[in-house]
């Protein structure tokens, strides 16, 4: 079984290795000294169908399951959402809050509804607000996948408040992006 040390680094480069490394093996040993790379590396192998254990704070892959392609294709008929702000729109704060708060209201009249929504820079503090939090909550029930950027999780230290969402990095935001029609407020 081949290990990869990823200790040390920040996303995506974990996630870009990761990648690279069971290109050519389905079994990897990686080393990981990092919760949000953790939470990262997590979410890439589960996106991707790879089944792996925590192991003392790393991960062992050891195989990687098939997907059934109607799975990906009701898949690509849902939307994506990536929100980069806390806001919506340029203009007055508050209005821009506002508008927020009812965009996140009618995602959940949206069908079919989003497969996932990425937050990255200002919209990960969209977690730090108890409304709109539980907004992000009300779609996840829904089955909407949240993730929220790792590197934005730790530079507003935002760490305590993203449970119950996921932590990804920006590879996966952008092959998101490319794979799906993305709305973006």
């Amino acid at each position: 079984m081949k290990t990869l040390d990823v200790r040390g680094m920040q996303c995506p480069k974990p996630i870009i290795l990761t990648k690279q490394a069971l290109q050519d093996s389905h079994q990897l040993h990686i080393l990981i000294d990092d919760v949000i790379v953790r939470r990262n590396v997590s979410s890439f192998l589960t996106e991707n169908n790879y089944t792996f254990t925590n192991d003392n704070g790393n991960i062992m892959v050891s195989d990687k399951t098939l997907s059934s392609d109607g799975a990906k294709e009701q898949a690509g008929l849902s939307p994506i959402v990536v929100i980069g702000s806390e806001e919506l729109g340029l203009g007055d704060s508050e209005l821009g809050k506002t508008l927020m708060s009812a965009f996140l209201t009618s995602l959940k009249e949206l069908v079919p509804l989003p497969t996932s929504l990425y937050l990255y820079n200002g919209g990960a503090l969209l977690v730090k607000n108890a409304a709109t939090k539980n907004q992000l909550s009300e779609l996840q029930e829904l089955g909407v996948n949240i993730q929220i950027c790792g590197a934005c999780v730790n530079f507003y230290n935002l760490t305590n408040a993203v449970e119950p969402f996921g932590t990804t990095n920006m590879l996966t935001i952008v092959q998101a992006m490319a794979s799906r029609k993305v709305l973006k407020p």
